[in-house]
């Protein structure tokens, strides 16, 4: 894995450049994969106009209808999944890496136990 501060657009990568972090380029990406990420086009919400009046105050909120609180809207579930398929496509180039560094933070938690299931902290002693 090759690591890079400064990257150029054209550069095929697994993970975006954020702020001056360092990512790892991808270099084994094809141009076919490259074409097919710019032709995957994200999912587009709907426009629904919602008027909400509070002490004579209007507000038009077009994306009302995306708030499920029970999660049981076909509509919504329907995008939700629309946007779950789009991201995992993205950043399916990222998993080694996620994991990779998942692991790396872990690793450096030394004040937790290192079991999955057990989310306490442990506080060092006087």
């Amino acid at each position: 894995m090759v690591m890079r501060r400064h990257l150029s657009v054209n550069l095929p990568l697994s993970v975006q450049l954020v702020s001056s972090a360092i990512v790892p380029v991808r270099s084994s990406m094809t141009s076919s994969a490259m074409m097919s990420q710019k032709t995957e086009t994200p999912p587009v919400a709907k426009k629904v106009e919602h008027k909400m009046e509070l002490l004579g105050d209007v507000r038009v909120d077009d994306y009302y209808w995306l708030r499920d609180d029970s999660r049981s809207d076909p509509d919504v579930l329907s995008y939700l999944q629309q946007e779950n398929d789009y991201t995992n496509f993205h950043m399916s180039g990222t998993k080694k890496f996620e994991q990779e560094l998942y692991s790396e933070i872990r690793g450096r938690m030394i004040f937790l136990h290192l079991s999955e299931k057990d989310t306490t902290t442990t506080i060092p002693g006087p």
